[in-house]
């Protein structure tokens, strides 16, 4: 088990070393705003504008460091191209195995990256002088659950399909619904607008019901998860 969470994360380096120095950019440009507004040229901004740029930083880095975990969708086109299967043939290595491997490494990479993010949230607080408040801890915790539901729903389909057909389908996904809440938002009147509205106006209300009941909600979408990438993984035996 340990050796393949080691290739996984061996294999993978080189994209979560990208993603970790575009986030330290990101950190050292608010490390630099943060500069400007206590000693620069921008001291003359309001407090509402500066919280706004210290929870901008907060969070735009913290979102780059949790794309790292797409490396695992990447890793399983790599090996299905690579034909790891057939070497694997020749270890005691089963599908239940591999797939914990995976998911094991996720979590590994997920817990890294909320860590850093909680790192990165401190410098900014210390630099912009604010305070790392309960409600973004609480969004942090959150954006890192919607991201772990994320993975755990598309594991089985990049395991089961192709990479680029499960991307294209949701990313042609993503384009449709954010195209129809944008006409929504332009519209300001009917269906729409009507949609658009009730779910900008209850989205913390939904946010924080899955939260609470993200303790029920995670094992039992764990346990799914993991059991149809398995099938799948074992389906490309045949």
């Amino acid at each position: 088990m340990k050796g393949l969470i080691y290739k996984e994360l061996f294999l993978g380096k080189k994209t979560y070393i990208g993603f970790l120095a575009v986030a330290l950019g990101l950190a050292l440009l608010g490390i630099l705003v943060g500069l400007g507004i206590r000693y620069g040229n921008i001291q003359d901004l309001e407090a509402e504008e500066v919280t706004s740029f210290f929870q901008m930083f907060v969070y735009f880095t913290y979102g780059i460091l949790l794309f790292t975990i797409g490396e695992d969708f990447f890793s399983i086109e790599r090996d299905k191209v690579k034909g790891w299967r057939k070497l694997e043939y020749t270890m005691p290595v089963t599908a239940k195995k591999q797939m914990a491997a995976r998911y094991l490494t996720a979590g590994i990479v997920l817990i890294g990256c909320f860590v850093l993010g909680l790192v990165n949230a401190g410098a900014m607080a210390l630099m912009f002088r604010r305070t790392l408040t309960a409600t973004m801890f609480k969004n942090m915790v959150i954006i890192l659950l919607i991201t772990m539901v994320l993975f755990l729903v598309g594991m089985p389909q990049y395991q089961g399909f192709s990479f680029n057909a499960v991307t294209f389908i949701y990313t042609a996904i993503m384009l449709v619904v954010g195209m129809l809440f944008t006409i929504g938002f332009c519209m300001e009147e009917g269906i729409l607008w009507e949609i658009y509205n009730y779910v900008w106006k209850n989205a913390g209300r939904f946010f924080d019901g899955f939260l609470y009941l993200s303790p029920l909600i995670m094992p039992v979408l764990f346990a799914v998860s993991f059991f149809l990438s398995v099938k799948a993984y074992q389906r490309r035996e045949k």
